[in-house]
């Protein structure tokens, strides 16, 4: 008499080696939802202009002082910290005058050509002092061979000018910010398994607000997701492992021959 049962026989043996397989699998689904990595906390702290200064807020607590990557010796607490070579000689520039500027060993023939052979420079602006410069060149007079001297000079800029040049828009440039920055600056802070790319420049929003982004902390994830993790690594491809076995002493192999 045939079983009224939905689960066959057959049936079972189909849901099984379902199961069988997603525990096999799991050890991929486990890495690629990252619970074992390092969860980091990323702020935003809001940028501020004043009397030609750019700043970040003082009560930020992320893990950078730089303005922008764009903006030379901007570390906010020291501002010749990190590259003291290199803001020393901006510092020079910036106090020094016409009769004393930095000839840059370079000659043109063609002044009007502003991007010398020597390529992009680093950075577009230098935070000297409190004052926001533009990096520029200058020219000498022409030589008997028909060539220009170059001289290297900062002239000084309005922060806001230089803040909106050198930075992201939140919704124009959406597709080059990572989505737990975004939510950084919508939500102030998020949480991340693993690092994130952080843009090293600020993103300016719809209001004209602008923001820099970084981390604050990291720690260790949960002991929840670590013992997650290790069942799906190690005891769901076991128990998949035996489950195939015991189902592959079910199948019946039948040879029909001529």
């Amino acid at each position: 008499m045939p079983s009224d049962s939905v689960l066959t026989p057959r049936r079972r043996d189909v849901l099984l080696g379902l199961l069988a397989l997603s525990l096999l699998s799991m050890p991929i689904v486990v890495g690629s939802l990252g619970l074992d990595e390092m969860v980091h906390t990323y702020e935003r702290a809001e940028v501020s202009t004043d009397q030609g200064n750019v700043w970040l807020d003082g009560h930020s607590n992320i893990r950078t002082d730089a303005i922008s990557d764009e903006i030379a010796c901007s570390d906010g607490t020291a501002p010749y910290a990190d590259n003291i070579r290199m803001c020393a000689f901006e510092r020079y520039l910036a106090e020094s005058d016409e009769d004393d500027r930095f000839d840059a060993g370079f000659k043109t023939g063609n002044p009007d050509w502003m991007s010398p052979a020597w390529g992009t420079p680093a950075y577009q602006y230098v935070w000297v002092n409190g004052t926001i410069y533009e990096t520029t060149f200058a020219f000498g007079d022409e030589d008997d061979g028909g060539y220009h001297p170059v001289y290297l000079e900062l002239e000084e800029t309005d922060p806001e000018a230089a803040l909106e040049d050198v930075s992201l828009d939140l919704e124009a440039d959406r597709d080059e910010i990572p989505s737990a920055v975004v939510e950084a600056i919508e939500d102030g802070e998020t949480q991340t398994h693993g690092e994130v790319d952080v843009p090293e420049t600020t993103i300016r929003t719809d209001d004209g607000t602008y923001y820099r982004v970084g981390g604050t902390a990291q720690m260790r994830p949960s002991n929840f997701r670590e013992i997650v993790t290790w069942l799906g690594r190690y005891a769901a491809p076991l128990a998949g492992l035996l489950l195939a076995g015991l189902l592959s002493r079910q199948i019946d192999v039948t040879y029909v021959g001529d």
